[in-house]
């Protein structure tokens, strides 16, 4: 298997956790998990923050689920948020984020202070480097 097709098929998982896991916390079905029911957490904007190579296959992927209040989602980059807020924020993949901004770890910062009164992060990994760097 090519190198190309390799990132391609690993890009696509990590899309397809995402959408998958996104969907989740934007509109769960979980009682008692909080981080479920962003979508119904907040009344207003929602923000799913995402690294750029991930941006359009996200937001085709979202917008595919069909959910009822897409309307209020806006899948953005980093950069793309940067100056805007949201009552909630799903910030996907914040390594992912950080290694593929210039910016590095000043696009996470831009991230996480982006929403008003919900933020939530979706990490592939429990062990991820940016919560390491939080102490």
């Amino acid at each position: 298997m090519t190198q190309m097709r390799m990132y391609k098929l690993a890009v696509t998982a990590v899309v397809t956790i995402a959408v998958i896991a996104g969907v989740y916390v934007l509109r769960g079905t979980a009682q008692g998990a909080p981080e479920s029911q962003l979508l119904d957490d907040v009344a207003g904007t929602v923000g799913v923050i995402c690294p750029p190579s991930l941006r359009d296959h996200l937001a085709e992927r979202l917008e595919a689920a069909k959910l009822a209040d897409a309307g209020r989602l806006a899948v953005v980059t980093s950069l793309q948020s940067k100056g805007l807020e949201y009552d909630g924020v799903l910030v996907v993949s914040p390594d992912q984020l950080v290694a593929e901004s210039s910016g590095g770890i000043r696009a996470l910062y831009v991230a996480l202070t982006r929403p008003t009164q919900r933020l939530v992060t979706l990490d592939a990994s429990p062990g991820a480097d940016w919560r390491r760097s939080l102490g």
